[in-house]
């Protein structure tokens, strides 16, 4: 509470260090200099530090209750590499199953075409994370491996994702969608 009340009085202060006023007004006005950029560190670590909480880790061995671990799969289910072989083996996935919930895992296909085959399944994955609101989906770095594709193309599938809060993007989406 008293981070949300301090950050609402130094809003106004770091959006004028942010566009760069003229400090002079500051100055003539009582307020010292290092407390606007105080200010802005604080916005910056404050805002910062919502997105960064929501990166899915690097390397996933094992998931807390309620977390489901979102993987590239193909429609046929063929779970046999990949990010999908260690949904099968680890977290559920089930073989011949590739698109949806299955045990602790979420199938999204990514080799059936291009990018935009791929949208639709995630638009509806987006979907189902709206309606799940107590489930925390750690996405992995869909369709980047065995599919091909890199982060620059599948991460602006995800941008509706961005105001979900139980969806975690791999640290390159979020690169790719401008933090």
């Amino acid at each position: 509470m008293i981070a949300k009340h301090f950050l609402f009085l130094c809003l106004p202060i770091a959006a004028a260090v942010e566009h760069k006023w003229n400090m002079e007004r500051f100055r003539r006005a009582g307020f010292v200099v290092g407390v606007p950029v105080a200010a802005v560190v604080f916005f910056r670590i404050f805002t910062t530090k919502r997105i960064t909480m929501r990166t899915t880790p690097d390397r996933i061995t094992e998931l807390r209750p309620g977390e489901i671990f979102v993987f590239g799969s193909n429609l046929a289910g063929m779970h046999g590499g990949g990010a999908a072989r260690l949904a099968s083996l680890k977290f559920g996935a089930v073989w011949g199953q590739g698109v949806g919930l299955q045990g602790e895992s979420y199938a999204i296909p990514t080799m059936q075409g291009g990018v935009e085959t791929i949208r639709p399944y995630v638009d509806e994955f987006i979907g189902f994370a709206r309606q799940h609101p107590r489930m925390t989906f750690l996405v992995t770095e869909i369709g980047c491996g065995i599919a091909g594709f890199t982060p620059a193309e599948i991460a602006p599938l995800f941008e509706a994702a961005r105001r979900v809060e139980n969806i975690h993007l791999p640290a390159r989406f979020w690169d790719v969608l401008g933090r």
